[in-house]
């Protein structure tokens, strides 16, 4: 997908879901697409990306454990 993320420009994202045992394993790959953002693409804003992308996997697999187990 593509992401907007103004003022920065633009990002593509993909997300690759597989089968690990009983879970599910999900690999989330970005690169800046256009932007100021494409000059910033380095370690330190990888490092606040793997942050982001941690709280948005964490916040999914509660989503996850809760629908699985009928909550609202």
């Amino acid at each position: 997908m593509e992401a907007k993320a103004d003022p920065f420009g633009a990002a593509h994202i993909a997300m690759r879901l597989l089968p690990w045992g009983e879970h599910t394993l999900i690999t989330v790959h970005w690169r800046p697409l256009r932007g100021p953002g494409t000059r910033m693409h380095g370690l330190p804003v990888d490092y606040i990306v793997a942050v982001r992308n941690g709280m948005m996997l964490t916040k999914l697999a509660r989503t996850a454990v809760r629908e699985r187990d009928g909550g609202v």
